[in-house]
């Protein structure tokens, strides 16, 4: 069952020694960012542009990290003006981290975020005149920024092709600072930054910012979902000028098919009178398009002053509709149960304990062993299973080759416009970002349906999900015999400048591709499939203004992936095949699923 794909590392690719909290042995990432709170639920902040979710993220910490939405340029514009913070807070310099004495970041002291004033990037500007006028945006413009409890305040840029992550400073951070990729040229933005705060609430829980670019777009909606999908909640984030658009009725509508705790915040209510109006509009909209979400909790909010001054007849006409009024009943919701309701929901589906070996969320733990039906054959379960891995690796690599060419088709019809290429680099990644989501859910849900059908032959009767849980045990670790312990569960594929992909590897290497840090491997039924941009192909795309060239670069990119993706989904069907064969024969051999 070994790959045939070379397992090679690939140094070239922003290879850098290790530091900080990565190990790098062999060439391969043995640890990421550690945090000294583990076990804590995930919240994933989103919300349209602008709504104000950074903000309401700055407020719930008790100090200014984000950069608040509107104050940063599209990815590939020039950014005019930077931002650096107002009196009273110092910027770190030299190597001082955040947080420290003297940086006056940090520190936990509670205050809001702070108002800030803007100066000129004369930095952006410089290598804009070197680089024909195309800055890549600062990270948190395109990254999502995941927020764990640390003592000191470090941030950790993941950029996909580096084998460790990159350390930037909490000023970088906050500012958005564009000359950390500018340097020598448009640089690679990371997919992903991990921030270690002293903020008690990251005690408790921990919280993803999502970026303030694309809206609700097929992109942004996959990404997102996909997080919850393994075991995050969600705060939904709006503003109140104006009541829910369609795009965020339709995302809501698949939240709700996920059962994921959800919570909704109304912001900007200091600058918008008519908000009592626009809750009541809004709640009426979800009622009407996710009805399960309808008892979800609402706050409104102000993160810029107390709302403790909010109209006395506003607030009583809105008190029917709210669970709280203020980031702090907010930040208490979000740590605190209300009397009477279940904890939260623990991240990646673990359960909470119950009595007599059940589970909380999942199949009880000592449920009775499925038994093998009489007078089964060998011949029987294996026809099913070729049958099965040939049908569903089929249908997989067609569903690839529509994707690709969707892909290909949207990317084209971008270039059309005037930064066509300047952004062509952007585009693309986030599209194989939500490509390689999709590629590894397809394969894991055809893995389920293939179980169910060969072990439906097998078994007394169709397999139930507490027998399809213990065949994914049993094939985990038959996956892990027979690659003596070690499946090539850590590599991720990079796209080159020269149209080819390259292979690197280690766990660091998956986590710098995941917007999302990735849950224990043992978790994993099959290797993830992750792809991106390596830092040299999203320069030199950058770099790249001529139309047709870039087209030329993009057809032949998505042909190669083509090919590479589907070597990759077959692989995986490979495994599969040989590890049910291992788990479907055992079980006959014993007359009961064993797991």
């Amino acid at each position: 069952m070994k790959s045939a794909v070379p397992h090679t590392p690939m140094a070239t690719l922003g290879a850098v020694a290790p530091s900080g909290p990565a190990e790098v042995a062999k060439g391969r990432v043995t640890q990421i960012v550690p945090s000294d709170a583990v076990g804590v639920l995930t919240i994933v902040v989103a919300g349209a542009p602008r709504c104000g979710k950074s903000s309401v993220t700055n407020a719930l910490l008790g100090a200014p990290v984000l950069t608040a939405a509107g104050t940063l340029p599209p990815v590939g514009l020039v950014p005019p003006v930077d931002l650096v913070p107002a009196a009273g807070l110092a910027p770190a310099t030299g190597s001082t981290p955040a947080g420290s004495p003297g940086s006056g970041v940090g520190q936990g002291s509670g205050v809001g975020p702070a108002p800030v004033r803007p100066v000129r990037a004369a930095a952006a500007v410089e290598a804009a005149g070197t680089t024909g006028g195309v800055v890549v945006g600062a990270p948190v413009t395109s990254a999502y920024v995941s927020f764990r409890h640390g003592e000191q305040p470090r941030a950790y840029a993941y950029v996909p092709g580096r084998r460790a992550p990159r350390v930037i400073s909490m000023e970088q951070l906050r500012r958005g600072d564009p000359a950390m990729l500018v340097r020598g040229g448009p640089g690679r933005p990371p997919r992903r930054v991990e921030v270690l705060h002293p903020a008690e609430l990251l005690r408790q829980v921990s919280l993803v910012d999502t970026p303030g670019v694309g809206g609700f777009d097929h992109i942004y909606t996959e990404i997102v979902l996909d997080a919850l999908d393994h075991g995050a909640a969600l705060l939904f984030v709006t503003e109140a000028s104006t009541a829910l658009h369609a795009a965020q009725l339709d995302f809501l509508a698949q939240v709700e098919q996920r059962d994921v705790p959800v919570t909704f915040v109304l912001t900007k209510i200091d600058s918008h009178p008519q908000w009592p109006a626009v809750l009541s509009a809004n709640q009426k909209m979800v009622h009407d398009h996710a009805p399960r979400l309808a008892t979800a909790p609402w706050f409104a909010v102000s993160t810029v002053r107390s709302c403790d001054g909010a109209s006395p007849a506003a607030v009583e006409e809105a008190a029917r509709g709210l669970a709280g009024l203020g980031m702090g009943a907010l930040r208490r919701a979000l740590t605190e149960p209300a009397p009477g309701e279940p904890a939260p929901r623990q991240p990646n589906g673990a359960a909470d304990p119950a009595p007599n070996g059940a589970a909380v969320n999942g199949p009880a733990v000592n449920a009775p062993a499925p038994r093998v039906v009489d007078g089964v054959s060998d011949a029987r379960w294996t026809q099913a299973l070729d049958r099965e891995i040939r049908a569903c690796g089929t249908a997989a690599g067609q569903r690839l080759a529509l994707d690709l060419a969707a892909i290909h088709a949207r990317c084209v019809q971008d270039t059309n416009s005037q930064h066509g290429c300047a952004r062509l680099a952007y585009v693309f990644d986030r599209e194989l970002h939500a490509l390689s989501l999709r590629a590894t859910r397809s394969v894991d849900e055809a893995a389920t349906a293939i179980m169910r059908k060969v072990f439906g032959e097998i078994l007394e009767g169709p397999p139930d999900q507490a027998a399809v849980e213990r065949i994914r045990r049993a094939t985990r670790r038959a996956v892990e015999v027979a690659e003596s312990g070690t499946p090539a569960w850590d590599r991720a594929l990079l796209v080159t400048s020269t149209a080819g992909v390259a292979v690197t590897a280690g766990r660091g290497a998956v986590a710098s591709l995941a917007a999302v840090e990735p849950g224990p491997i043992w978790d994993e039924l099959l290797p993830p499939i992750g792809v991106g941009l390596s830092a040299n192909c999203y320069s030199a795309r950058h770099r790249d203004s001529d139309r047709s060239r870039c087209r030329g670069w993009l057809q032949q990119t998505v042909h190669t992936l083509e090919i590479d993706l589907g070597r990759e989904m077959a692989q995986r069907f490979e495994y599969l095949r040989e590890a049910l064969a291992v788990v479907a024969a055992d079980t006959v051999d014993h007359g009961v699923l064993l797991a």
